[in-house]
């Protein structure tokens, strides 16, 4: 597209991800992450209906079926990690963000019959390893202060945070199953409608969602007007972050593009926790790095 290469598509959607992360993580400070994600919802809504001369409207009722299949595990990833991320720190969230790349894999193992490679299988252990190590005490207070990585949380906040971490993990299963139906779907439908049909998706399923938790919308205006400008720029960035992955994948393989996009994780990781003060962020960061890696070996 206008000659612009496929690597820098994907450097301004991974640049664009860390963006949305530190700036989500600035709002949920104030605002709690069902109105967040509600309130984010509607304003992405409005800005995919920009892309309305290029929607084809004749889809047929099974792929629809299959888009609100997706959007109904996309709804509650994105509801599950806005609520771990107002609770936990950016440089904890992020990198295990990646996660959703080895439940995809094993999805697609399960219900699409794709082989796993050995160079995969080690790929889903360094992810898994890494997670593991995040969500220790030692990387949740200080890296160097501490002796024993592996050592068990000290009690009080530790089921607290085990809640945050385990809602944390349920949305990267949600995202990874969601990440397989979306496969099978572009294959047969183009970006812009499949993007238009699930921001409407997502819409009325978050709007579902706090109708059902917190019995009405009678407090949504609140939640509009407290949000302010910067959920704008979030949904804009968030639109533009989807098509650059798409315009990416289109004109490279996933081997190249995914491991650059999720150098988003690194960003976040970096200006996020120096931006909120968090500890233990150098080792954070190194493992984020070593989380890269086996997302390069889960996709090559």
């Amino acid at each position: 597209m206008f000659g612009i290469p496929w690597y820098i598509f994907a450097l301004v959607a991974a640049v664009l991800v860390a963006a949305i992360s530190v700036m989500e993580k600035h709002e949920l400070k104030k605002e709690h992450s069902l109105e967040y994600v509600v309130v984010l919802s509607v304003f992405n809504l409005a800005i995919a209906a920009f892309l309305w001369p290029w929607v084809k409207f004749q889809v047929p009722l099974v792929t629809l079926g299959w888009i609100y299949l997706a959007s109904i595990l996309g709804a509650l990833s994105l509801w599950f990690v806005a609520k771990a991320l107002r609770h936990l720190d950016i440089s904890v969230v992020a990198p295990q963000t990646a996660l959703n790349s080895v439940f995809a894999i094993i999805f697609a193992f399960v219900f699409l019959g794709d082989l796993i490679t050995l160079i995969q299988s080690l790929g889903i252990i360094v992810l898994m390893g890494g997670a593991l190590l995040l969500n220790r005490n030692v990387l949740h207070h200080s890296a160097f202060t501490h002796h024993g990585v592996l050592a068990p949380k000290a009690k009080g906040k530790s089921s607290g945070l085990n809640f945050y971490q385990a809602i944390l993990i349920a949305a990267m299963v949600f995202l990874g199953a969601s990440s397989v139906i979306d496969k099978h779907i572009l294959t047969t439908l183009d970006v812009p409608t499949f993007t238009f049909y699930i921001h409407i998706f997502l819409a009325f399923n978050h709007l579902l969602i706090y109708r059902i938790v917190v019995g009405g919308f009678k407090d949504l205006p609140k939640g509009i007007s407290k949000a302010g400008w910067l959920i704008v720029v979030i949904a804009v960035a968030t639109i533009l972050s989807r098509l650059a992955v798409a315009e990416a994948l289109a004109m490279a393989s996933v081997v190249l593009v995914i491991p650059i996009k999720r150098m988003s994780s690194v960003f976040a990781t970096l200006v996020g926790g120096k931006m909120f003060q968090e500890k233990g962020l150098l080792l954070r960061l190194l493992v984020t790095l070593v989380m890269i890696a086996g997302v390069w070996m889960l996709v090559s």
